[in-house]
């Protein structure tokens, strides 16, 4: 610091209040205080989880619990649903292969290589009427 007497004055603050903090903390009276606040402070939450779960109840909505296990079982059955979307779409790609497999590519007709491919059925039948 600026000045040496602040200085060791800061040192003695934080030293006396060191010692009154543990002397407090370690203190019978200190924890059994702070153990009825805590204590209190659960019985307060059991009760007002109690006054929640009929003011739902009452209201004829879902608890916590209910809410929680449809959202496990929605996240089950979308995880599903995306294997089964994975394993349609390995059997489309399969379904192709065979198709290709049982159906190889077309090959041009040779009758209609050797006339004009061109030329549609119906003038080849108005073609012959006329023959």
């Amino acid at each position: 610091m600026f000045n040496p007497m602040l200085d060791e004055f800061q040192k003695q603050w934080e030293k006396m209040m060191l010692e009154w903090f543990e002397k407090t903390m370690n203190s019978p009276e200190f924890l059994k205080s702070m153990g009825n606040s805590f204590e209190g402070a659960f019985n307060s939450k059991a009760v007002l989880d109690e006054c929640k779960a009929r003011m739902l109840k009452s209201m004829s909505l879902p608890s916590e619990e209910s809410i929680g296990k449809l959202g496990t079982y929605i996240l089950r059955m979308d995880s599903k649903l995306l294997d089964l979307e994975d394993r349609l779409e390995e059997l489309k790609q399969d379904l192709v292969e065979v198709k290709r497999l049982v159906r190889p590519e077309k090959q041009p007709c040779p009758a209609r290589s050797a006339g004009n491919s061109k030329t549609s059925a119906k003038t080849r039948k108005a073609s012959r009427k006329n023959a």
